[in-house]
């Protein structure tokens, strides 16, 4: 599929903005915000804007593994985390789509806690920091909806109408569900598959649809790490 090198994609969208976010710390994008102040935003905020926009984490344009999530999360190590100009700068890098996952305390834990099982069982202690380390190179979190919040319970009401939403599910259905049918990457389907729009994988391999809140299902994991394992050996060696 030809693609015109002047349409917006999800990295251009994010992109022309990243330098505004850095100077007044407003983090959300201009499209998202015309909408949201629709909703009566002000009056009920859903979201904590103190966080940069997360619509992925790590290098999703290039990565082989991505996991599909609802937005990011909030937490006091994620909170404390954001008091550093460095961490900041980090997270508004990742808008590139290029970056590898961030390595910022509470990115790191979460990280860890989520992916340590499916990447790491087995190895010896020495090995399994090296291992998740290296991972952050291939692997990317996509979020339907870019920005934090403690809670998903009020999503639904809102992931439709922002362009970024849009953007995203676009980027899913013309470049990432293509990719994984002709094996080229992974999706895993972790969280709010209704906000995705994907609640089956349509019969290919490569979309993995599962079903636990906190973790991967033990019977997904062995397909998840040999074929991560496969593939990053081909790319490494």
């Amino acid at each position: 599929m030809s693609v015109d090198s002047n349409e917006e994609t999800i990295f251009t969208f994010w992109n022309s903005y990243q330098e505004q976010f850095k100077a007044d710390n407003k983090n959300i994008h201009p499209d998202d915000e015309k909408i949201l102040e629709s909703f009566n935003f002000e009056a009920k905020p859903l979201f904590n804007f103190e966080y940069p926009p997360g619509p992925y984490f790590g290098p999703l344009e290039k990565s082989k593994l991505i996991f599909l999530y609802g937005n990011p999360g909030v937490d006091t190590d994620s909170k404390e985390a954001l008091k550093n100009q460095n961490h900041l700068k980090l997270l508004y890098n990742q808008l590139s789509g290029s970056e590898s996952y961030p390595s910022i305390p509470g990115w790191v834990k979460w990280y860890s806690n989520k992916f340590n099982n499916l990447l790491t069982s087995g190895l010896k202690e020495s090995q399994k920091s090296e291992v998740l380390e290296k991972s952050k190179q291939f692997i990317a979190v996509f979020n339907i909806i870019p920005y934090a919040s403690e809670n998903m319970d009020q999503l639904n009401k809102i992931e439709n109408c922002l362009k970024s939403s849009w953007l995203a599910q676009k980027y899913l259905r013309e470049t990432l569900i293509p990719e994984a049918k002709s094996g080229k990457r992974m999706i895993v389907v972790c969280r709010s598959s209704h906000l995705w729009g994907l609640r089956s994988n349509h019969g290919i391999e490569n979309i993995i649809m599962n079903k636990s809140r906190n973790g991967i299902d033990s019977e997904n994991i062995a397909k998840i790490r040999k074929w991560y394992q496969d593939e990053i050996s081909v790319i490494t060696h």
